[in-house]
């Protein structure tokens, strides 16, 4: 057991398992300060903030148009297929 304890002390296993996991915490908390500083650059300049708005606008649009024609297929499939055939021609 003592040759065990000195090979340990002369390599510093111990050491290596400390660095270790002292290097993926720092990486961590790097990484975590790297998302945080994103996020509050990216709240505040209006110009991503004008852009995000737009962006919902026109998602929230089409979904709107979507469920419009959907709402008029089911009211009047008639039109649906007059529309349809004139596409077609």
């Amino acid at each position: 057991m003592e040759a065990w304890i000195a090979w340990m002390q002369e390599y510093k296993i111990s050491a290596v398992k400390k660095t270790n996991r002292y290097t993926m915490l720092m990486l961590y908390f790097i990484v975590e300060v790297c998302i945080n500083n994103a996020f509050l650059l990216m709240r505040y300049r209006q110009s991503y903030q004008k852009t995000k708005k737009r962006l919902m606008r026109e998602l929230l649009a089409g979904q709107t148009h979507r469920n419009e024609i959907s709402v008029i297929k089911r009211q009047n499939p008639s039109k649906c297929r007059e529309q349809g055939r004139r596409k077609s021609t």
